[in-house]
């Protein structure tokens, strides 16, 4: 026999919802520090010698060589 009226059927309740899970842990730093800054080189100084322009390195390797 059918019943009289609409039927209601029972639904199953929803689970509550669940947390995520949780995230792993980070992996430990490994980081390779910087090295220190180099000393800053002495400013460049210019020379006019013989007309040309040079700088002091050049100035400075070509009294070097001649020293040797």
């Amino acid at each position: 026999m059918a019943p009289d009226g609409p039927l209601i059927t029972a639904t199953p309740a929803s689970p509550p919802p669940r947390a995520p899970p949780p995230s792993p842990p980070a992996p430990p730093k490994t980081a390779i520090p910087a090295p220190p800054n180099p000393p800053s080189p002495a400013p460049i100084e210019n020379y006019i010698i013989n007309g040309e322009f040079k700088h002091s390195i050049q100035v400075r390797n070509k009294l070097i060589k001649k020293k040797f």
